[in-house]
């Protein structure tokens, strides 16, 4: 059975980085302290709450927020809960302990817990339990802004822009050429998993009075952009070829992958298919005051590479006598 228990916020484990706090709304700056590798750096971030007091909106917007029942205006929040106007009823987040026979069928390949209960109150101490696969967004609470708190925290940790690997080569025929593949070959692609501001997942914590929200920022997918129309979409990393193996049938391991079937103008080294990179990044948060929400942005790379696309000439071989 699931119980009604108190909703507090994650304790804050940052991956190479410390609790980031803003201790005061007495100005729109505040110093959030990171540390990276290290090595403590101060820098500035906005930190400032509702003047007006309205309600803002848990999916990041600062509008007033009005919630209804049947075109009848209802309070948004309720002692601590909020109105979920798809069950008609007012709701939290309730996740039971990780052994709890409730997240049976809801676990990753690991046997973790995957998503989360909402709790909504049908009656007096009775509750009916929903399973999302990601946290719900709730109506916003007034005072702070989440979105504000969050993103100022998330652009102090200056995340990467994604460094494009591809697999290709200077090749043994065609070292006038460049960076080049062969037309059809598997082009293997990725971004710098080593560095996990390109690639990686984050927890962080900010603060304003005793207003505190956490957010885990994770990286979701890549998208590349291969220069020929085409669009790859990678749910993680992608491989790095790290050696020579036959460049014209080795897959790559996750199929982060790309086969150019058009190739480049003979002799025109300046004709080439440049790749780049599109990170997308997906934040879930919460706060101390019971509000949930989720949203994602994106980070594009810099540095891209171009490609000579040669074709592959299969000269004939004399029929043994």
């Amino acid at each position: 059975m699931l119980r009604k228990p108190f909703v507090a916020a994650a304790v804050c484990l940052a991956l190479g980085y410390s609790v980031i706090s803003c201790p005061t709304v007495s100005a729109e700056i505040c110093w959030a302290k990171v540390d990276l590798v290290g090595q403590t750096v101060e820098m500035p971030v906005e930190c400032s709450s509702s003047v007006d007091g309205s309600q803002g909106s848990g999916s990041g917007g600062s509008a007033p927020q009005v919630c209804y029942l049947d075109g009848v205006v209802v309070d948004c929040w309720k002692d601590g809960l909020w109105w979920s106007s798809s069950h008609r009823s007012y709701c939290t987040v309730e996740d039971p302990l990780p052994g709890d026979p409730a997240w049976n069928g809801h676990r990753d390949s690991k046997g973790n817990p995957t998503g989360h209960f909402l709790a909504c109150m049908v009656g007096s101490g009775k509750w009916n339990h929903f399973w999302y696969p990601a946290p719900p967004t709730t109506p916003g609470n007034g005072g702070v802004d989440p979105a504000v708190v969050i993103s100022s925290a998330l652009a102090s940790l200056s995340l990467h822009p994604p460094t494009v690997g591809v697999g290709a080569a200077v090749l043994k025929d065609l070292p006038e050429m460049g960076l080049a593949t062969y037309i059809g070959a598997p082009l293997w692609l990725w971004v710098n998993r080593h560095d996990s501001l390109q690639w990686g997942s984050h927890t962080l914590s900010a603060s304003v009075d005793e207003f505190t929200a956490t957010a885990t920022a994770r990286s979701t997918q890549v998208v590349f952009d291969t220069g020929d129309g085409s669009v790859v979409t990678c749910r993680g990393p992608g491989d790095a070829r790290s050696n020579d193996w036959d460049r014209l049938r080795d897959e790559s391991p996750s199929r982060c992958q790309h086969r150019y079937m058009v190739r480049s103008e003979t002799g025109n080294r300046d004709d080439r298919f440049t790749v780049s990179a599109t990170v997308t990044w997906t934040v879930d948060w919460s706060t101390t005051d019971g509000q949930y929400g989720s949203f994602t942005f994106e980070i594009d790379s810099i540095d891209n590479p171009s490609l000579y696309v040669a074709e592959l000439f299969v000269y004939p071989v004399p029929w043994p006598s």
